[in-house]
C-alpha cells in the first residue's frame, strides 16, 4: 500500500511540474515540442494508469467467487477451530517445542557435541561489506530489463530522438538531409544503449540499484532541462552569451538536477517494489515521448531535399585568375561601416594597400543577416517569410533580371565560394550558373555528423553549469561533407584557412575566359577567432577589430599576388559586406544605423590613394555595377554604385527580419532611409508584418 501511495505521489509530481508553468498563446518552432511532449506524456501516463486501473477490476472479478467461497468456508468452520484452540490450552503437559530447538536439547543430553552444529543451521553469519553492496538474489536476465530501460532512456533522447527533433528547425543550416541523419544516429541510440544496459545488467545488489536510480534520474532531469529550465541563450551565431549574470538561475537548476537524481535513490530506501516500477515507467515514458515528438516535429515540417543532396560548393579554382578580364569580390561578413572608422583611426592599420578604390560610406543593405542579404544581391528579389525558404530558392535564380544567368549569356565562368544555404536550397537551384560546383555528391563524415547532432541535443538537456563548455560554433557542421577521392574539397567560410592557401598556393592564371570570382569571408563577425596576422587564436584573445585586421591582411595578400601577376590594374575589385553588424535574434528593437562597408575600384581606375564618397548607395546597385564591369547594359538592373547621386530623395529600404525567439512572434519590420544614413534619425520605421509561420529554415 505504501509503495502505490509512493508511486501515485512521484507521477503527480512531475504532472504537476508540467502545468505549473503558464504557456504561450502564440506557438513558436521552440514551444511546438513542448507542446507535443506535455501532451504525448499525459496520453501515455493515463493510458498506462487506466491500464493498471482496469487489470486490477478484471483481477478482481476474476477472483471474486473463489473468495467467497473461501470467506464461507471459513466462516462454517469458525466454531470448530475455537473448540481445538481450547483443547490445545488445556493440555499444559504437552509442550510442542520447534524442531530445531528439540534437536538442540536432543543433542545436548547426548553430550553438547550437536550444540555446535545446531547453532550454526540456525544462525546466520553477519554479511560483509560486499556481500551489503553485491549481495543480489536476482539473476542477470531479472536485472536486465531495468538496465536496458535506464540506458536507453538516455541515449535514445540523447543520441536519436532529441537531434531528430532538432533537424527540421535547421534543416537550412545542415549540411545533411533527415535520411541520413536518421540512419547515422537511431541505431547508435540503441546499439550504444543495448550494449551499456546488457553491461550495466552485470553489476549486481545495491550498486546496481544505485547506478539505475542515477540514470533514471538524470533522464527525466535532462527532459525537465529541456522544456523549463533553459536560458535564452538564443541561436548559435558565433555571439558570446553572459553566463555570469545568471549565476542565481545556475545554482537553483543545479539544486533540481540533484533533488531529481536524488529522488530514485531515495525511493529504493524506502519501497523496493515502488522504486522498480518507478525505475521502469519513467525512462520507458521518456522514450515513448521523444519518439512521439520527433514523428510529429519531422511530418509538420515539409521537408525537402535541401542543399545537402546532390553536388557541393568546391574550393575549385579558388586560386585561379583569369589572364583577361577578372571582377573580384571579397565579401566581409557583417563588417560595418562602423568598424572601417575604427580602423581608420587605429594606429597600426591602413587602408593604404587599396589604391584606386572608392570607399562609400553611406551604403544601406537589403537584409540584417546573410540570408536573404546574400541572394538578394544576386537576384534583387525579397524574402518576406510568406514562402518557404525552399520554394524562394526554388524561382528567384530563374527570374528576369537576374545577375548569374546575365553573366553567363556575357561568357563569364562564375566561382562562388560561401556556405551553402546561403546560395541555393537544392544544388538545382543553381544548375548551369555555378561553375565551381561538383559534378558528384560529397562524401558525409558520419562522426562528425554525430558529434555535432549529439552536441547540439545535449546542449539543451544539459545542466545550465554545463552548457558553456557544449556552446556550438557557428561552423560546428562544416567539417561534415568531405570530397571523395580525387575530387575539389567543399569551401569552407574559414579565414585562416583562406590565408594559409594563398600564401602556400599563391594566385596563378587559370585560362582567358573572363572569372568572376566570389569570395564570402568571416570578417568582423563573431566567434572572433582571427588575429591581426589571419593566425587563428582563442575567440577570448581577439575582438571585432582585431578579427576585422586580419581579414583586411587576407585581402592585402591576395591584391599583392594579383599585382605580381600584372592583372590588378585591368581587374574589377569590390570589398563589400553584406549586411552590418549582427546583433542577435534575441535584440528585437533596432535602434541604430547598420550599414554594410563597401569599397570598390573599377578595371583602369587610376593607381591613387583610397578616396571617400557619401553617396547613397544601396544593394540594388551591386548588379549593375558587375554588369556593367563585365561589359553588359546595366540599366535594366539599375544604376551602378558610381552612378549613384550625391543628394536623391529616393528612399532606400531596409528589411529587419525578427524570427520568432523564446516565446515572441516573427516581425518583420520596414524602414525607409532618407538622407545620412549614419544618422538613426533618418531611418523610419514604415510597416510592421507579423509572421504568422516561420518560413525562416524551411
Amino acid at each position: 500500500m505504501r509503495g502505490r501511495v509512493l508511486l501515485t505521489l512521484w507521477c503527480a509530481a512531475v504532472i504537476w511540474w508540467g502545468f505549473a508553468r503558464p504557456a504561450y498563446a502564440y506557438i513558436d518552432p521552440a514551444t511546438t515540442s513542448y507542446i507535443i511532449q506535455i501532451v504525448s506524456a499525459l496520453i501515455i501516463s493515463l493510458s498506462v494508469g487506466i491500464g493498471v486501473f482496469f487489470r486490477r477490476i478484471q483481477t478482481g472479478l476474476v477472483t471474486f467467487r473463489p473468495r467467497l467461497s473461501a470467506w464461507w468456508s471459513r466462516r462454517g468452520t469458525a466454531g470448530s477451530r475455537r473448540a481445538a484452540r481450547a483443547t490445545e490450552t488445556t493440555d499444559a503437559a504437552a509442550p510442542i517445542l520447534d524442531a530445531d530447538l528439540q534437536a538442540a536439547v536432543t543433542a545436548a543430553l547426548a553430550g553438547g557435541a550437536g550444540v555446535a552444529v545446531a547453532t550454526s543451521a540456525t544462525t546466520r553469519a553477519p554479511a560483509s561489506a560486499l556481500e551489503k553492496l553485491f549481495g543480489d538474489d536476482r539473476t542477470w536476465l531479472r536485472r536486465l530489463p531495468l538496465a536496458l530501460l535506464a540506458c536507453l532512456g538516455i541515449t535514445v533522447p540523447l543520441i536519436a530522438t532529441g537531434p531528430l527533433t532538432l533537424f527540421p528547425g535547421n534543416a537550412a543550416e545542415l549540411p545533411f538531409n533527415l535520411g541520413i541523419l536518421a540512419g547515422t544516429v537511431i541505431p547508435v541510440a540503441l546499439g550504444l544503449g543495448i550494449v551499456a544496459g546488457a553491461l550495466l545488467a552485470v553489476v549486481r545488489g545495491r550498486v546496481f540499484d544505485v547506478v539505475v536510480s542515477v540514470l533514471v534520474g538524470a533522464g527525466l532531469a535532462s527532459w525537465v532541462q529541456s522544456l523549463w529550465l533553459n536560458l535564452p541563450t538564443g541561436g548559435f551565431t558565433g555571439a558570446t552569451f553572459d553566463w555570469s549574470a545568471h549565476l542565481g538561475a545556475t545554482l537553483a537548476d543545479a539544486g533540481i538536477w540533484l533533488v531529481l537524481i536524488a529522488a530514485p535513490v531515495v525511493l529504493r530506501v524506502v519501497n523496493r517494489r515502488a522504486w522498480r516500477a518507478v525505475a521502469l515507467l519513467v525512462p520507458g515514458l521518456l522514450i515513448a515521448v521523444g519518439v512521439i515528438t520527433a514523428s510529429v516535429t519531422i511530418s509538420n515540417a515539409r521537408l525537402s531535399n535541401g542543399s545537402a543532396v546532390g553536388s557541393y560548393i568546391t574550393e575549385a579554382g579558388l586560386t585561379q585568375v583569369s589572364s583577361s578580364n577578372n571582377i573580384i569580390v571579397f565579401l566581409v561578413d557583417a563588417t560595418d561601416e562602423r568598424v572601417i572608422q575604427e580602423l581608420s583611426r587605429a594606429h597600426d592599420f591602413s587602408f593604404s594597400p587599396l589604391m584606386g578604390f572608392t570607399s562609400f560610406n553611406q551604403n544601406v543593405a537589403r537584409y540584417q543577416e546573410t540570408f536573404p542579404a546574400l541572394p538578394y544581391l544576386f537576384t534583387g528579389k525579397d524574402f518576406t517569410g510568406s514562402q518557404t525558404r525552399s520554394e524562394y530558392y526554388s524561382t528567384v535564380f530563374k527570374q528576369s533580371p537576374s545577375l548569374l544567368p546575365a553573366m553567363k549569356k556575357l561568357g563569364y565562368q562564375v566561382n562562388i565560394y560561401t556556405a551553402a544555404e546561403d546560395l541555393y536550397w537544392s544544388p538545382s537551384d543553381v544548375t548551369g550558373l555555378v561553375d565551381n560546383m561538383s559534378d558528384t555528391s560529397a562524401h558525409i563524415d558520419r562522426r562528425a555528423l554525430l558529434a555535432g547532432m549529439t552536441r547540439l541535443a545535449a546542449f539543451g538537456r544539459s545542466p545550465l553549469a554545463l552548457q558553456p563548455s557544449l556552446w556550438l560554433a557557428p561552423d560546428q557542421f562544416a567539417g561534415v561533407l568531405q570530397a571523395n577521392a580525387h575530387l575539389a574539397a567543399p569551401y569552407q567560410i574559414d579565414d585562416a584557412a583562406l590565408y594559409q592557401e594563398i600564401v602556400n598556393h599563391p594566385l596563378t592564371v587559370g585560362g582567358d575566359a573572363p572569372r568572376l570570382t566570389f569570395i564570402h569571408l568571416e570578417g568582423s563577425h563573431y566567434p572572433y577567432t582571427l588575429n591581426a596576422q589571419a593566425q587563428r587564436i582563442a575567440a577570448t584573445e581577439s575582438g571585432e577589430l582585431e578579427q576585422a585586421k586580419g581579414t583586411f591582411h587576407i585581402i592585402y595578400t591576395y591584391l599583392d599576388q594579383l599585382r605580381a601577376l600584372g592583372l590588378y590594374d585591368s581587374s574589377t575589385i569590390l570589398i563589400m559586406a553584406d549586411h552590418g553588424t549582427h546583433l542577435g535574434w534575441s535584440d528585437r528593437t533596432l535602434d541604430r544605423p547598420l550599414l554594410p562597408c563597401l569599397f570598390v575600384k573599377p578595371a583602369g581606375a587610376p593607381d591613387v590613394a583610397m578616396r571617400n564618397s557619401d553617396a547613397p548607395t544601396y544593394a540594388d546597385n551591386f548588379a549593375p555595377t558587375i554588369i556593367q564591369a563585365a561589359g553588359g547594359d546595366p540599366t535594366p538592373y539599375g544604376l551602378t554604385y558610381f552612378q549613384v547621386p550625391d543628394v536623391t530623395a529616393e528612399p532606400r529600404r531596409f528589411y529587419w527580419i525578427r524570427p520568432a525567439y523564446n516565446g515572441l512572434p516573427g516581425v518583420l519590420e520596414v524602414f525607409d532611409i532618407r538622407g545620412n544614413a549614419l544618422d538613426f534619425k533618418n531611418w523610419t520605421l514604415v510597416d510592421t508584418v507579423d509572421m504568422q509561420q516561420d518560413n525562416w529554415h524551411k
